[in-house]
């Protein structure tokens, strides 16, 4: 497990959500985040494909880096959702799995 990465918890007390320390006063709509898991869902067949395919280690770079460049603009739009109450670099540690939780329970509507 990466030791750098935020718990769920961590994630929320941090990004200033209900249950956490910090709050904002303004909706949390996800806007940004909402738009980027859109693309990064569509994405994700074509990036399958290259694990699917690798056969040697720089194969695997290959898958790696495509889903690191993925998860990387999503971490970059959570910001913009999030800067007010949120770092950079919090949420570098953000996986998507946690993101997409956090934005379907403040903002239920599907992401899609």
């Amino acid at each position: 497990m990466n030791q750098n990465r935020l718990s769920f918890k961590e994630t929320v007390e941090q990004c200033g959500f209900p249950g956490g320390h910090q709050k904002t006063t303004r909706p949390t709509t996800f806007t940004h985040t909402r738009a980027a898991f859109v693309i990064y869902d569509e994405g994700h067949a074509a990036r399958q494909v290259l694990w699917d395919a690798a056969e040697s280690d720089s194969d695997v770079a290959v898958a790696q880096a495509a889903d690191a460049a993925a998860l990387e603009k999503l971490q970059d739009a959570f910001y913009l959702d999030t800067q007010e109450v949120n770092s950079r670099e919090h949420c570098k540690h953000i996986d998507a799995y946690d993101m997409r939780k956090l934005v379907t329970k403040h903002n239920p509507q599907p992401l899609n």
